[in-house]
């Protein structure tokens, strides 16, 4: 029965080292590459609301007009934006939204790319990642209900040996 016991208060531990994991999760992963969601259908039909993609860490000097990046807006470096390059110079890019009439209204400096699209999207993953990361009710039916149904499951089977041995 001890075992039992031990195994809730594990099962416990994961379940709240797992909460702050979804809650300070870092944006890099291995490698020099990066996940976003896309937030917005700037970009569409190239990328969708909801699309989680994922990007490469690059040298100014490899991005080239036409590639799609992710940068640090310059007046508000805490947003985001995931954009294609139609203008490069040494000193700046100048970027627009695939559906989008007008150019940014800012030329971005090199400093404020963060990483050039890799090419690989997952449709519509970033809309459950972004509901569990700004909603509890998200957080709860992504995170906690599956497990809890997986630590009940398992309370269930060790509670059926227990009592088989007995």
């Amino acid at each position: 029965m001890r075992y039992f016991f031990k195994l809730i208060f594990f099962s416990f531990l994961v379940l709240i080292a797992l909460s702050l994991f979804v809650a300070f999760r870092p944006v890099q992963i291995g490698g020099g590459n990066y996940y976003y969601v896309v937030g917005s259908g700037s970009m569409t039909p190239a990328l969708g609301v909801g699309d989680w993609i994922v990007c490469t860490k690059t040298n100014y000097n490899n991005i080239a007009v036409g590639d799609i990046i992710a940068f640090k807006h310059p007046y508000e470096p805490q947003q985001i934006i995931v954009h294609r390059v139609i203008e490069k110079s040494d000193t700046y890019l100048v970027t627009k939204g695939d559906a989008c009439e007008g150019n940014d209204n800012f030329k971005l400096p090199p400093k404020n790319v963060l990483a050039v699209y890799s090419g690989f999207k997952v449709p519509y993953v970033g809309s459950i990642l972004y509901l569990a990361n700004h909603s509890l009710i998200g957080l709860v039916c992504v995170y906690y209900i599956p497990i809890g149904l997986l630590v009940t499951y398992q309370v269930r089977q060790l509670y059926k040996y227990f009592k088989a041995k007995k």
